[in-house]
């Protein structure tokens, strides 16, 4: 696939819809192509190691050091939010607006929502 020579270690994969897909895992890559090609997320992040879909172009990542990214419109731009310490491994839509984050050591955190 075109545009993942450096993707290093095998990715994450969320479905926006039919043609829009995103790739994380050191850094998120964007296809809207229906995966045939991928483009790194210019300054996106690395060490993703979960990721949800929460309906249209709303999705979020988390990984390292309790760091979460938002994105609103499809994968083009992130918002970033710092949760907690703990690195985050697990990533899970509790409803269309709140997520439950699960973390090192048994951390679980529920009803992170969009401000």
């Amino acid at each position: 696939v075109a545009g993942l020579d450096d993707l290093g270690r095998s990715p994450g994969v969320i479905c926006l819809d039919a043609d829009t897909a995103l790739l994380f895992g050191d850094g998120i890559y964007l296809s809207t192509d229906r995966g045939l090609t991928f483009e790194r997320v210019e300054n996106s992040p690395e060490d993703l190691t979960a990721g949800v879909h929460l309906g249209g172009g709303h999705a979020v990542v988390g990984g390292q050091e309790g760091m979460l990214f938002e994105t609103l419109d499809g994968g083009r731009t992130w918002d970033q939010h710092h949760i907690v310490a703990h690195d985050l491994h697990g990533v899970a839509a509790r409803d269309g607006e709140s997520l439950i984050l699960v973390g090192d050591a048994g951390t679980i955190i529920g009803g992170f929502a969009r401000e």
